[in-house]
């Protein structure tokens, strides 16, 4: 089972940019969006956007946390944008209704 991880890949003048990879379950993600809650509080003016092409698994705790953080982007009046998401997480977010909640974007990349 292979570890979660987010790993900052950039930050632009426009966009806060993390890769997600591996398993995101309640105990392996709590660390995790703790470096995107900082990084939004240092640009607060910046659009997050999290690569995910290689993110292998999402619970529903996971989850919760990825929708904290999409609240807070909509409280600046931005959406998290979701780049090459598994069909997993997609299916998922289809079926919580919480599709709405992000931008998903795909760019073919795998």
């Amino acid at each position: 089972m292979p570890p979660a991880s987010a790993i900052l890949e950039r930050i632009d003048t426009t966009s806060i940019i993390f890769r997600l990879e591996g398993q995101w379950r309640l105990d392996t993600f709590g660390g995790l969006t703790r470096q995107m809650h900082d990084a939004l509080d240092t640009h607060p003016d910046r659009q997050l956007v999290l690569r995910c092409n290689r993110l292998e698994f999402v619970d529903s705790q996971a989850l919760a946390a990825l929708l904290g953080l999409s609240r807070r982007c909509g409280e600046r009046g931005r959406r998290v944008q979701l780049l090459d998401p598994p069909a997993m997480l997609v299916n998922l977010l289809q079926l919580t209704r919480l599709d709405v909640m992000f931008e998903v974007v795909r760019t073919g990349d795998n």
